[in-house]
């Protein structure tokens, strides 16, 4: 067997405003019930490694749901006099912008969770064809305004080795 040079993701690391508001939502609306790591990050070079100055403080809660140690979400406060600002658009996706995927047994359920908890929706619940299934999804905005894509399948169907091709 040839050894892997890069794991599979791991995580996705995002930044935020409110640390607590933040891991609130994807507690109680996604399910990221582990917190695997929560702390201030002191060291001089999680400030650079952000792009933050140097009197930056970055706080940190890596948040996971059972199981293995994937799919984590890193969130992370940067304060300083200067904080990261937000540049996209609120109705969809912008360029570079990344979006968080995950199944979810019934999306509708989940899109009204999320909007009780602060959450815009940007589309659905709708029925979505492509070649080889059909399936519900939506898109939201989490209430720090980073996008989410929902998709209505059995949420231990991210444990499988099983791969789809058109």
């Amino acid at each position: 067997m040839t050894r892997r040079s890069v794991s599979p993701l791991i995580r996705a690391a995002l930044f935020v405003r409110d640390l607590d508001r933040a891991s609130s939502f994807y507690r109680d609306v996604l399910g990221l019930t582990v917190v695997y790591y929560e702390g201030e990050l002191a060291h001089p070079a999680a400030a650079r490694l952000v792009g933050a100055g140097a009197d930056a403080v970055v706080s940190c809660r890596i948040l996971r749901g059972e199981g293995p140690n994937f799919g984590m979400v890193g969130l992370f406060e940067v304060k300083n006099p200067d904080p990261p600002s937000l540049r996209r658009s609120h109705r969809g996706a912008s360029l570079s912008e990344a979006v968080l995927v995950f199944y979810c047994a019934e999306v509708a359920k989940t899109v009204a969770l999320a909007r009780r908890r602060g959450a815009s929706v940007i589309a659905g619940p709708e029925e979505i064809a492509m070649p080889h299934a059909a399936q519900v999804e939506a898109t939201i905005r989490d209430p720090e305004g980073i996008m989410i894509n929902l998709v209505e399948r059995d949420p231990d169907l991210a444990f499988s080795t099983h791969t789809v091709s058109p």
